[in-house]
């Protein structure tokens, strides 16, 4: 499925990855502790190659996102990662 990645750091200094369908109204949602585990994370799901993870850690994430578009991610190992489904409110 065609997916696009963003993630944000909060104030407490947690990153949330959010990976969102292109060809629905869905999404899916995990928080991290640390930058490094979330990348590493995903990298392992396949939702970022091992370049992008090399890259986005040299990313300073203050304030900014990042967003990266991916395709053939297998929701079932969000889901079974810890993901939580969300629904997204789509604009006409």
């Amino acid at each position: 499925m065609d997916v696009r990645l963003i993630i944000n750091q909060d104030p407490d200094e947690h990153y949330q990855a959010f990976v969102i369908s292109l060809e629905s109204a869905v999404g899916w949602s995990k928080t991290y502790a640390t930058k490094t585990e979330c990348l590493a994370e995903l990298c392992l799901l396949g939702v970022l190659t091992l370049s992008e993870e090399q890259d986005l850690m040299e990313i300073d994430f203050d304030e900014d996102r990042m967003i990266v578009n991916h395709a053939a991610v297998d929701l079932r190992e969000l889901v079974e990662s810890g993901y939580e489904v969300i629904t997204l409110d789509r604009a006409n």
